[in-house]
């Protein structure tokens, strides 16, 4: 496209969403979060609250385990395929995105292998990975999923008339102390559940 040239249709405000990036992203939080929300809701408004309690423990552990392991898996495969020389083609690529998340093999094994628990550790306080960049979005749907648990607990007792107050609470302080991409979409599913249903 050129500059001041029409447009296409997924240009259009709303139909933006539909293939931007981290537009999508928060939208899939959202949809996540009601997901997730929707069993312990149902269980704490049955007074059934061992149950949703008990669902909510083993959520919260599988849900590491699904993220984590599935992306530590992916960033040893980069890894490896890396340090063999399978990157070496994207250096002379034109897109600079594509040279920017292809990271060229280190000189010694030893610091290949440094680099590769530092990124399996570290990558989950900064969100940034040097052997695959797409996994941008895991650390913050990790943090997200765990904060929609932790809210989730702390309402299990709550009567319903008080979800609305607390979670409407919860959402503005959200949104004053700028923590929209970690709290403010879980809230937001949280919100809905407790404004829109029948549960």
């Amino acid at each position: 496209m050129s500059d001041g040239g029409p447009s296409s249709i997924f240009q259009l405000p709303i139909l933006r969403l539909c293939v931007g990036g981290r537009g999508s992203v928060a939208i899939f939080f959202i949809i996540t979060g009601f997901v997730n929300s929707i069993n312990p809701v149902k269980n704490a408004r049955a007074d059934n609250t061992y149950v949703g309690l008990t669902n909510l423990a083993r959520s919260t552990f599988t849900r590491s385990g699904r993220l984590m392991v599935p992306t530590a898996i992916a960033t040893v495969i980069a890894w490896a395929l890396c340090h063999m020389g399978a990157f070496s083609m994207a250096q002379r690529a034109d897109a600079s995105w594509i040279r920017a998340t292809s990271p060229a093999p280190t000189a010694t094994f030893g610091e290949a292998v440094t680099n590769l628990i530092w990124n399996l550790i570290y990558f989950w306080h900064t969100g940034a990975s040097v052997y695959d960049g797409t996994h941008w979005t895991l650390k913050f749907f990790l943090s997200a999923s765990f904060r929609t648990y932790l809210t989730l607990l702390a309402l299990t007792l709550v009567k319903r008339r008080y979800w609305y107050a607390v979670t409407g609470l919860l959402w503005a302080y959200a949104w004053l102390v700028n923590d929209r991409e970690l709290f403010l979409f879980p809230l937001t599913s949280l919100y809905f559940i407790s404004c829109y249903s029948n549960i």
